[in-house]
């Protein structure tokens, strides 16, 4: 069930967040602009006021491996400076067993950039250029399968998680949807993400409701969520959801549609629509469509050249 940060108990507990301090370094690997640093504070410090501790795991650029040039070492003294405090450290994000069964109230550890494994994304990495589908698919199966023990581990440092990493959470990574269903009682939202909700997809005063009232199915109702707070204004009449249609107040309602059926689909290409390369789109699209057609006899063609035109503007601006 999703908790509310503002009223969850943190005493004695330790925390693992999902944060964005993807932030811009310059050539001497200093901070130029903190502004996605600054805006985590508000959470961490929720935490630690609240009588717990804090892992914060993020990723810095897209390294392909270990790049020592994306290490969000780099960014230690800024994290100290905006929180007011020293922090811990660990170099790798596999390796922080012992730094976090270590952790005391109050204390504030960073792990090494999520991106440095191939898990993170669960995206197979040094693929020949001429590879077979048939090795791409084997590749893509192997890394999907250490991607779950990447994520498991990554649960096992804490007793709760946090996300607040607004800017990643619609990509369906190991920290952000996956690590989410090993605290089936003890997830929820940061400030950033909540702000983000109020500010943009309900009427203020009503979104801890409708945000949270039928959220018992974490990354179900989150893609939703998330999908129409970024695609909604593109689409006349708005969508349905379904069987969110109840939080969304709205009445679009597909027919032919298995319901679950579509929300399975849509689950499962949305959040690759996202995060795939430009050149990678249009062949991911057309898989997405041929797959969903059959249980989706009347959609909307509108509605579909909406999300695709919205969907490749948010591939160019990210």
């Amino acid at each position: 069930m999703q908790k509310f940060i503002d009223t969850y108990d943190f005493k004695g507990k330790k925390v693992i967040a999902r944060v964005d301090f993807n932030v811009p370094l310059d050539k001497d690997f200093k901070v130029t602009d903190d502004t996605r640093i600054r805006a985590a504070v508000p959470t961490i410090k929720k935490v630690l006021e609240g009588g717990g501790s804090i892992i914060l795991m993020s990723h810095l650029g897209r390294p392909k491996g270990v790049d020592k040039k994306y290490s969000l070492e780099h960014i230690i003294y800024k994290v100290e400076e905006l929180l007011g405090q020293k922090i811990q450290f660990c170099p790798d994000c596999m390796k922080a067993d012992q730094a976090a069964k270590n952790l005391k109230p109050g204390d504030v550890l960073l792990l090494e950039n999520l991106r440095f494994y191939a898990e993170e994304e669960g995206k197979p990495r040094g693929l020949a250029d001429d590879a077979s589908d048939e090795e791409k698919k084997e590749a893509k199966a192997k890394v999907k399968e250490s991607q779950k023990e990447f994520t498991k581990h990554l649960a096992s440092y804490a007793d709760c998680y946090i996300n607040d990493a607004f800017g990643t959470a619609h990509r369906a990574h190991a920290s952000t949807a996956l690590i989410a269903k090993y605290f089936p009682e003890d997830k929820m939202f940061g400030y950033i993400m909540e702000g983000e909700f109020a500010g943009q997809c309900w009427e203020p005063g009503n979104q801890d409701e409708l945000v949270f009232g039928l959220m018992n199915d974490y990354d179900k109702d989150f893609l939703g969520h998330y999908g129409y707070s970024k695609f909604g204004d593109f689409v006349n009449p708005p969508i349905e959801l379904a069987p969110y249609g109840e939080a969304w107040q709205i009445d679009y309602t597909p027919v032919d549609v298995e319901h679950q059926d579509f929300l399975d689909i849509q689950d499962k290409y949305l959040p690759e629509l996202i995060m795939c390369e430009p050149d990678e789109f249009d062949a991911l699209w057309d898989e997405f469509v041929e797959e969903i057609t059959p249980s989706a006899t009347v959609f909307g063609e509108f509605m579909w050249d909406a999300v695709k035109a919205e969907a490749a503007k948010v591939l160019e601006n990210e």
